[in-house]
């Protein structure tokens, strides 16, 4: 299903792809997420979930699966936004 868009869950930015659940995922089959943030323990909880993609923007040590340094975060998402 993807990111759980057809089931009219999803807000935009600051949203939440919503549906009932056990508050894990929501009760949505998720096959991707992205998720770049510099909160180190959201990161390594995120990375249990299989299809997670993770960016620490910290700088700090991390379990992270990539890197990015915070000034380009912006440019990089609007690459992969299309804007």
């Amino acid at each position: 299903m993807g990111l759980g868009l057809d089931d009219g869950g999803y807000s935009g930015y600051g949203g939440y792809a919503g549906g009932g659940g056990d508050g894990a995922g929501g009760g949505l089959d998720i096959d991707f997420m992205l998720a770049v943030s510099s909160d180190e323990k959201l990161l390594r909880r995120l990375n249990e979930f299989d299809g997670a993609e993770t960016v620490s923007t910290s700088g700090k040590g991390t379990d992270a699966k990539w890197r990015l340094n915070n000034e380009e975060a912006v440019g990089v998402l609007k690459g992969l936004a299309g804007v």
